[in-house]
Order: C-alpha cells, then sequence, then structure tokens
C-alpha cells in the first residue's frame, strides 16, 4: 500500500550504464549526482529547477549523523549546474524537524517544504530556508492532540501571497482511521499561522492525502487520497482505494472521482496535474490490469464534470508497473512519468527497477527509458523540467548506494 518512507523503515525502523538501458534515439539520460554513504545524504525525493539551472532538493536521511539513530535526518540541497551540491540545511530531529518531503522555491532563492517528522512531539514541521543561509521553523504540527495534522508527506505549494498549502498523511479528528485520524488539507500564512482547510474523516471523502496540491486562480485546491472513498473497494486491507478531491477557500470538499479497483485503478499518491479545459491527469499505484494481483497502476484523466478515463493500464514486466509518483504534462497534452518498477532490466529481480514513460493524447505508451541497474540509479520519483527543457528527477537507491539526481534529454 503506502510507500513508506524508507529513512523511517530504516533508521526507526554516476556513472552512467548504457547497457540494458534500451534509450530512445535522439533521448539521453545521465547521472548529475550520485549520493555518497554517511553524511552526504540518502533517498532523495525529487527537484525543482531555479531560472539559471540549479537544482534543489531534499534527503530523507544523512547529513547529520548526531539525529535520528544515527542515520541522520536528512537534508535540504542545493546542486549547481557545474555539479557541486551544497548543503543548505541539515536537520536536526528537533524543533527544526526529520525527514523532509520534497521542496518548494520562490523567486529570491528561499526554500520551502514540509517534514515527516521532527518538531516538539515529532508529528513534522512546515520550514523555511533562506537563500543567505539559516532555517526557519513556520510551523510544527501537534497531530490528533491539537487536531491540526500530523506527518505531511508532500511538498507544498506556494501561492503569490506567500501562503503554504499542504497536506497531512494523518491527523484530524482522532477518532478516525485507527485513532490517527484521516489526514487534512492545511494552509500556513507568511505570519506562520496554520489553518485546517479540510480534515479527512475516512468515509465517503477519503483518507491519507499523499501527494502534492495544486491551486486555481479561484483559490480551489486539488489533490488525491491513498484510501476511502468507495468503501466497497479494498485493496491491502484499507476501505476505499481513494479519491481524486477538490478543496474550496471555505474548505468545502467535493469528491471529483472515487475508485473503484479493477479495471478502473486504486490508490493514488502522486497528486494530479491539470490542463486548460478543466481536466486533471494522474497516477494510481494498483487496480487497473488484472494480470498483476492488485493491478499494475493506471494513468487516468478526469473531466470538469468529474467523468474518468483510463488512459492506460500498466502490465508489469518491460512495460512498467506501481506509479507512485504524478506526472508532466507538455503544451502538446504528452504525458510523463515514471513507475517504481517493471521495465525491461532484471537487475532488481523479477520486479524490475522502474522505468520513464511517456502518453500521448490518444493513451499510446512509450517506454523512453529503463533504469538498468544500481549504477544508474533504481526506483525513480517524481520528475520535473529544469531551465532548459530537460526532464530532471531523482531516484530513491542506486548510484553509490544512496540514490542519484539525473537528467532527461528528450528531442
Amino acid at each position: 500500500m503506502h510507500k513508506t518512507n524508507r529513512a523511517f523503515t530504516i533508521s526507526a525502523s554516476v556513472l552512467f550504464v548504457l547497457l540494458g538501458a534500451l534509450p530512445v534515439r535522439g533521448q539521453t539520460y545521465r547521472v548529475l549526482y550520485s549520493f555518497p554513504s554517511g553524511t552526504g545524504g540518502a533517498y532523495p525525493s525529487g527537484v525543482i529547477s531555479d531560472p539559471v539551472g540549479n537544482l534543489y532538493g531534499a534527503v530523507s536521511q544523512g547529513g547529520d549523523l548526531e539525529g535520528c539513530e544515527g542515520y541522520g535526518c536528512g537534508m535540504v540541497f542545493k546542486l549547481e549546474t557545474d555539479g557541486v551540491l551544497t548543503v543548505l540545511h541539515s536537520f536536526t530531529g528537533g524543533l527544526d524537524g526529520a525527514v523532509p518531503v520534497g521542496v518548494t522555491l520562490d523567486s529570491e532563492g528561499n526554500v520551502y517544504g514540509a517534514t515527516n517528522g521532527g518538531g516538539s512531539v515529532g508529528d513534522g514541521t512546515v520550514y523555511e530556508v533562506f537563500s543567505g543561509g539559516g532555517e526557519s521553523t513556520l510551523y510544527e504540527f501537534l497531530g490528533a492532540r491539537q487536531n491540526d495534522g500530523a506527518r505531511p508527506q508532500g511538498p507544498v505549494t506556494r501561492d503569490s501571497q506567500g501562503n503554504l498549502y499542504g497536506t497531512t498523511l494523518q491527523g484530524g479528528p482522532s477518532d478516525g482511521c485507527e485513532g490517527f485520524g484521516c489526514g487534512t488539507v492545511f494552509k500556513v500564512d507568511p505570519s506562520g499561522q496554520e489553518s485546517v482547510l479540510y480534515r479527512f474523516t475516512g468515509g465517503l471523502d477519503g483518507a491519507y492525502p499523499t501527494g502534492p496540491l495544486i491551486r486555481d486562480s479561484a483559490g480551489n485546491l486539488y489533490g488525491t487520497t491513498e484510501i476511502g472513498g468507495d468503501l466497497t473497494c479494498s485493496l491491502g486491507g484499507f476501505q476505499g482505494c481513494g479519491v481524486v478531491f477538490k478543496v474550496s477557500p471555505t474548505g468545502q470538499e467535493t469528491v471529483l472521482h472515487a475508485f473503484a479497483g479493477k479495471p478502473d485503478g486504486a490508490n493514488p499518491q502522486g497528486g494530479v496535474v491539470p490542463d486548460a479545459y478543466g481536466n486533471f491527469y494522474g497516477t494510481t499505484v494498483e487496480g487497473g490490469n488484472p494480470v498483476c494481483s492488485g493491478g499494475c497502476g493506471t494513468v487516468f484523466r478526469i473531466d470538469a464534470l468529474g467523468n474518468e478515463t483510463i488512459l492506460h493500464r500498466f502490465a508489469g514486466g518491460a512495460d512498467g508497473a506501481t506509479p507512485y509518483s504524478g506526472l508532466l504534462r507538455n503544451s502538446s497534452g504528452i504525458l510523463f512519468g515514471t513507475t517504481y518498477q517493471g521495465g525491461a532490466s532484471t537487475e532488481c529481480g523479477s520486479l524490475g527497477c522502474g522505468t520513464i514513460f511517456s502518453l500521448d493524447p490518444a493513451g499510446k505508451e512509450t517506454i523512453l527509458y529503463t533504469f538498468p541497474s544500481d549504477a544508474g540509479g533504481v526506483w525513480p520519483q517524481s520528475l520535473s523540467r529544469d531551465s532548459a527543457g530537460n526532464i530532471v528527477g531523482t531516484t530513491e537507491f542506486g548510484g553509490d548506494n544512496w540514490g542519484v539526481v539525473f537528467e532527461f534529454s528528450h528531442k
């Protein structure tokens, strides 16, 4: 079910190899940075670009090894165009937070994000890392104790006034989801004042929001929950297979679609991306093709009226499987994404090391790249674009063991 952050699984818990990569002509894959062991960081969760091509991101482990049982509590980094990596902040696991889960950038080079742990009660924080150096904790989550949310799992979204929006996996009403709460949609203003815009109940409205939010010009927020919704659908022992939702500026939630499992799709985790016509596109981790025991995942479209179309059902193997992350969409309507598993390589065993894929508006899938081995990175995360239009991303593992930042040029 939910892809647990590897840092918690363990702590509380590059050379480019062309052979077997199966590139399409006119496309190149290269590793920009490979995370070393120890203080150098581990398990990156995606990167974003500034206007001159520097990349910013977070790793969930490593950095200052005095915290988080000696594994390090993660760090925020900047990767310059010459390949030099600078640590902007190393989390301590105290009031500043622990295990950062993605970053957002403003026009002045300040970095914003959330952490999955740390803070005064260990339920996570929202933070700012200043372009000139230094970090400020904007908000500490207090979980079910204050009904405000707990355990953010994705990056925050920033509006033009400096307000930050995000989701928490848990928190909210403590009587739901085994007493941990079913998650929230929150807002943190520039002064650090938090407002809970919506608290999920675990019923028809959904539960466990994990991916990023998008915000339209009217201030509505859109996202996905991993479970809840159609309670007759059950995969992995949870009730409901997830929803696509909208939350208005006044806190009213509307379920745009409730997933029904196979062949519809189930358990979205990557959020959605819009087009100019009011449609939304995303992925589900499970459901779809019944050839896989729980389904290998799907790519879907939701129109402005809430009607769903399955654009692709992954079939495992060379086709790819389990797309945990969301999608990129270009001006021609082509979608780009990653599958966490699958692909033609057998270096990761029968499940595969993951793929980069594209999907044209007619639903035709092309596997652009199969991750070949540990050297080039395995188990890819979310994609974004750099200032030159190249696709950039990270892998959770591989390289010098602890993940890579990569560039994929698609001509």
